[in-house]
């Protein structure tokens, strides 16, 4: 059997899991957001009392997963409040894996997850937020989650209706809205009087009808391991991706080395060649040059045969005959 979101049927509340008759009647609650969003404080709203500490900023006050119970409305009430992600103290990873001790404490799971955001500008780092929460309690999540908008004080200031606050929202809370069935709801966690009781009695009595919608069915710690084991089966896929991407990194390192060296035995052989090639230019003109000489020489040689042979020069004979050895 399927609740009407069509999510996985989670165990009905307390069967078979050995809990009380109080355990089962007890609406469970879990409390998640971004560090600064007003969890704690919504969470001190329900309660009507300050259970939980809280404070505005950065850094999350709420360090471990923390619960408070009261008899309120007509019904006991378990909240459960969890570390704020992106705390700028405590990594995201420390701060989720405290997150998931949230169904443990829930057993036999929260009713409803309450997901706090500041009425103001929703940025990159609260979609983030929300992505990151779908990774540890997986896509099931949203069918048992209701928004709670906090600082509705900010939105009176500007004199903003929630409904024409709504119609502004950016596209990536659109799809988060969108996802939980348009389950929605402001809230002023500044008051302390009869407003803040009638914030925390709307927000029961949203959660009370989010409850009855899905018969009772919550969100089990069976949904949870699932989600674990799909986590893990991710993140060995991943690593043996990683794994694949290194070693083919490696074979274009070592392809890119080898064309290197196979370029440089080119440039070599290249220079190589030009030198050969030089050194054969040189030899080849001086071959020329020598057989230029050669010939030169063959033809001054047979020049040389061809004059008659005189032993002695033409102006002996002048000198003989002046000494009078000729007439």
């Amino acid at each position: 059997m399927q609740d009407p979101d069509g999510a996985r049927p989670g165990k009905r509340d307390g069967l078979k899991l050995g809990c009380s008759e109080s355990d089962r009647q007890t609406k469970r609650i879990v409390l998640i957001g971004r560090s600064g969003s007003g969890k704690s404080s919504t969470g001190n709203t329900i309660l009507g009392k300050d259970d939980f500490k809280s404070c505005y900023g950065a850094s999350s006050v709420t360090e471990k997963c923390q619960e408070a119970r009261t008899f309120r409305f007509g019904q006991q009430i378990l909240v459960i409040d969890t570390p704020g992600v992106f705390d700028t103290k405590v990594p995201n990873k420390q701060s989720l894996e405290e997150i998931s001790k949230c169904i443990s404490l829930s057993l036999p799971g929260p009713h409803v997850f309450l997901l706090t955001i500041y009425a103001g500008r929703f940025t990159q780092a609260e979609n983030a937020t929300v992505k990151h929460f779908a990774e540890v309690f997986g896509e099931d999540m949203f069918k048992h989650t209701i928004l709670v908008f906090t600082g509705r004080d900010l939105l009176e200031e500007q004199d903003t209706s929630f409904e024409e606050y709504l119609k502004t929202i950016p596209p990536s809370l659109e799809e988060i809205l969108g996802k939980c069935k348009k389950r929605c709801i402001v809230i002023n966690n500044c008051l302390k009087n009869d407003s803040s009781d009638n914030d925390a009695r709307n927000m029961m009595e949203m959660i009370n009808k989010l409850v009855e919608s899905h018969q009772d069915f919550c969100y089990t710690n069976e949904m949870f391991k699932a989600v674990e084991m799909k986590l893990q089966e991710s993140k060995i896929r991943r690593q043996k991706d990683e794994e694949k991407h290194k070693e083919v990194d490696e074979l274009k390192k070592e392809l890119q080395h080898c064309r290197e060296e196979f370029n440089n035995f080119k440039h070599q052989r290249h220079h190589c060649w030009n030198i050969d090639h030089l050194a054969a230019e040189t030899v080849k003109k001086e071959m020329r040059r020598c057989e230029k000489e050669l010939q030169q020489y063959r033809v001054e040689n047979i020049e040389h045969q061809r004059q008659p042979v005189s032993l002695f020069p033409r102006d002996i004979d002048e000198v003989l005959l002046s000494i009078g050895f000729r007439e």
